[in-house]
C-alpha cells in the first residue's frame, strides 16, 4: 500500500441497501485517524442518516434493488461507475450480494488496484433449481474478479472452499470473525428493572410472564417458521405464562409459510413488534433468545442478546455457529429442526440456574466481537495490501 504520509489512502466501501450500513457504524472515524479517507455507498434509509451525523464520511447515495432486476441494476452499475470516476479509490470493499456483484465488476472495468469482496453470508444457501445456480455462478464471477475476500466467519470460508466458489489464497477471516458490534449499546446494567417493567407494559406482557425472543427480519432463512412451530406445537401448552416476542420486520418478497402468518395472526401471546430502533430495550424483557436461522453470514444479534446476559439457542448453519459456543452461553441445535428447537428452549425455560450462567458466560464470550477489535483487524488488513 501506498505512503499514507504522501498521499490518503481511499476507500469504498459500500452495500445494497441502507440496512447494511450498520456493519460500517465506528469504521470512517477508526480509518480516518489512521490516515484513510472513508466514502460509504447505500441505498437512502436512516442507517446511512445515522452515521453522516455520528461520523460524517463522504456519502454516495447509490440505490439498489436488493431483489434482481435487470434494468434498475444496469442503472444502478452506470452510477457506480461515474462515482469511481467521482472519488477514485484505492480500496473498493463491497459486501451484500447485488453491492458485491454491481461494484466489484465496476471496479474491475475501472482497474481499481484492490477489488475487495466482503462475504456476509451465501444467499444460495436458501435458493434451490436456477436460482440457485444462477447465485453460484455470480459468486464464482464476483471472486475472480475481486482481488481480496474477506469471510465473515470461518465456517463461510470454509463452505466457500468446500464449494469451489474462490481461490484460497484470496480468503481472509479478520480476528475471530465479524463485522464487530457496538457492545457498549447492549449493557445489561442500563436496562434496570423499572424500565424493563415499562417496556413489558408497553409490549402487554405481564411481569411475572416467561419471553422467549427473537430479533431480526421476519423471513423464512431465519427459521422464524421453525420457531413458530415449536411455539404452536408445544411450547405455548407447555408454558402457559409464557410470550413469544419477534421483533422485526416482514418482507413481503420472502413470506413466510400461510401455517406462520395464521398463528402469528391468531395468537394473542405471540407479540409482534415490527421493525425498532430499541433492540437492546426489547432484549432487555427476554428470558431466553433464540436465533434458529438456515444460515447467517454472521449472527451479529446471537452477540448482541449474549451481551445482554441472555442465554442463547441457534443453530449449527453457517454463520450462527461462529457466533456463539455451545454449552458455555448457548445451545446449538441442527437448522431447521422444530423438536430440537422446543427441546432447546425448554432446557432453558425449565432451568434458571442454566440460564443464568450462560448468560453470565454470554457477557464474556461477547467481548471477543467488540467492534474496535475488529476494526484493529481491519485496518492492519488494508495496511498490508500490496
Amino acid at each position: 500500500m501506498r505512503d499514507t504520509n504522501r498521499k490518503s489512502v481511499k476507500v469504498l466501501a459500500a452495500v445494497t441497501v441502507s440496512d447494511s450500513v450498520i456493519f460500517f457504524y465506528g469504521m470512517p472515524s477508526y480509518l480516518r485517524e489512521r490516515g484513510m479517507t472513508v466514502a460509504i455507498a447505500s441505498s437512502r434509509g436512516p442507517e446511512l442518516d445515522q452515521i453522516i451525523a455520528k461520523e460524517d464520511p463522504i456519502i454516495f447515495p447509490i440505490e439498489m434493488a436488493r431483489e434482481p432486476s435487470p434494468f434498475r441494476d444496469l442503472a444502478s452499475l452506470a452510477r457506480v461507475m461515474a462515482t469511481l470516476v467521482r472519488f477514485r479509490p484505492d480500496i473498493v470493499n463491497a459486501g451484500t450480494p447485488k453491492a458485491g456483484l454491481i461494484y466489484i465488476l465496476a471496479a474491475w472495468l475501472f482497474r481499481v488496484k484492490y477489488r475487495v469482496y466482503h462475504l456476509r453470508g451465501l444467499r444460495h444457501e436458501s435458493l434451490t433449481g436456477f436460482a440457485e445456480t444462477l447465485q453460484i455462478r455470480i459468486e464464482k464471477l464476483v471472486g475472480r474478479l475481486a482481488t481480496h475476500i474477506i469471510c465473515e466467519t470461518e465456517s463461510l470460508r470454509d463452505i466457500s472452499l468446500e464449494q469451489g466458489l474462490y481461490a484460497k489464497e484470496k480468503c481472509h477471516v479478520l480476528g475471530p470473525g465479524s463485522s464487530g458490534v457496538e457492545l457498549e449499546n447492549y449493557d445489561p446494567a442500563t436496562f434496570p428493572a423499572d424500565v424493563q417493567a415499562k417496556m413489558r407494559e408497553d409490549l402487554g406482557i405481564p411481569g411475572d410472564a416467561r419471553v422467549i425472543g427473537f430479533v431480526g427480519r421476519l423471513v423464512p432463512r431465519k427459521g422464524v417458521d421453525e420457531l413458530v412451530a415449536a411455539w404452536t406445537s408445544g411450547l405455548s401448552r407447555q408454558y402457559p405464562d409464557a410470550r413469544l416476542l419477534l421483533v422485526g420486520p416482514m418482507e413481503d418478497a420472502q413470506p413466510l409459510a400461510s401455517e406462520t402468518r395464521a398463528a402469528m395472526a391468531q395468537d394473542p401471546r405471540i407479540i409482534l413488534t415490527g421493525k425498532v430502533d430499541n433492540v437492546a430495550q426489547h432484549l432487555s424483557v427476554m428470558d431466553v433468545f433464540t436465533l434458529p436461522a438456515h444460515w447467517e453470514g454472521f449472527g451479529n444479534v446471537v452477540v448482541e442478546a449474549a451481551s445482554m446476559g441472555l442465554p442463547v439457542v441457534t443453530t449449527t448453519g453457517t454463520g450462527t455457529r461462529d457466533a456463539a459456543k455451545d454449552g458455555y452461553n448457548a445451545i446449538l441445535i441442527p437448522p431447521k429442526d422444530v423438536a430440537a428447537l422446543t427441546t432447546a428452549i425448554a432446557t432453558y425455560v425449565d432451568d434458571p440456574d442454566l440460564r443464568a450462567q450462560h448468560g453470565a458466560n454470554g457477557i464474556e464470550w461477547s467481548k471477543r466481537f467488540e467492534r474496535q477489535e475488529i476494526l484493529r483487524h481491519l485496518a492492519e488488513f488494508y495496511q498490508g495490501l500490496g
